[in-house]
């Protein structure tokens, strides 16, 4: 039975020592090998026939988060830290084309530089269009594989 009387002396608060220990993880161990599998371009988890979400491999989900990074506007939004994604308004106010396309390399590969499962974005190809420019990229894993990708940036 619980005590309905309060406490002759206030109760002390004390966080766990194990809380207190911070544990260096290898990349290996911080990807959980349950990933859920999620569409992009509908920003929603994809469903198969029966209404069940299917998983999907670390790697995957890795190539995913890369390309949620890069296409964040940098401080654009609440949940996210100042220091996620890219300024890529900066990026576009940098002058000639092959101005911009160094400058958007070069946050593309910093906003992704704090991941331990991605070890760069390389082979960068842009095609410049009177309405948008599309960035294609390459993703590396840390476990050596890679994905090609590409991304839309309006330019109006």
């Amino acid at each position: 039975m619980p005590n309905l009387y309060p406490p002759a002396v206030p109760p002390t608060w004390v966080v766990p020592q194990p809380l207190l220990v911070r544990n260096r993880q290898s990349p290996s161990t911080l990807v959980s090998s349950i990933t859920y599998s999620f569409n992009p371009f509908t920003r929603d988890f994809q469903i198969d026939g029966q209404g069940d979400v299917p998983l999907t491999d670390a790697g995957a989900a890795a190539v995913v988060w890369a390309a949620k990074a890069v296409t964040t506007q940098r401080g654009e939004h609440v949940i996210y830290s100042r220091s996620f994604g890219t300024d890529i308004r900066r990026c576009m106010r940098a002058g000639s084309h092959s101005a911009t396309e160094n400058a958007l390399i070069a946050e593309m590969r910093r906003a992704i530089g704090r991941d331990q499962r991605i070890t760069d974005l390389t082979n960068f190809q842009f095609a410049w269009t009177s309405t948008t420019l599309e960035v294609a990229y390459r993703v590396v894993l840390a476990d050596g594989r890679s994905k090609q990708t590409f991304i839309r940036i309006p330019l109006h």
